[in-house]
């Protein structure tokens, strides 16, 4: 199942140009310094403040698209890690192999996997306390 989440979710990930609400996150990812970032995403909608905190972070390394990308699709790959637990813990192990696979290939986490803004990290943030409950 990781495989396939890893598969999917790296491939041509840089792949397409940034838009709009990627670049308002490349904007804070750029800055010289943390609490500019900061600046700059307070006054976006609804900001996750240790995703971008990571993007800054990632910047320091590369600001290529793919790079920027990258903690996306890690969270998505770990969203579908725990998921399977999750699902497991719940039922049994047929089901959670079905559950992963069903995130794992679903276009909508796909697409949010690419992308850099916070939802596959919301995703995980979601699944993994409710897994250590």
């Amino acid at each position: 199942m990781i495989l396939i989440a890893s598969a999917l979710r790296l491939f041509q990930l840089g792949h397409d140009g940034l838009w709009v609400d990627e670049i308002n996150v490349a904007q804070a990812a750029v800055q010289p310094t943390v609490k500019e970032a900061v600046n700059v995403f307070r006054n976006h909608v609804m900001p996750m403040p240790f995703d971008y905190i990571i993007a800054w972070l990632v910047a320091r390394v590369s600001i290529e698209e793919s790079a920027l990308r990258l903690p996306a699709a890690i969270w998505g790959i770990l969203a579908v890690a725990v998921s399977y637990l999750l699902y497991k813990r719940l039922s049994n192990r047929e089901m959670a192999l079905i559950g992963a696979l069903l995130l794992a290939v679903s276009p909508m986490h796909l697409h949010y996997s690419q992308e850099l803004r916070f939802y596959s990290a919301l995703i995980f943030f979601f699944y993994y306390p409710i897994y250590c409950y």
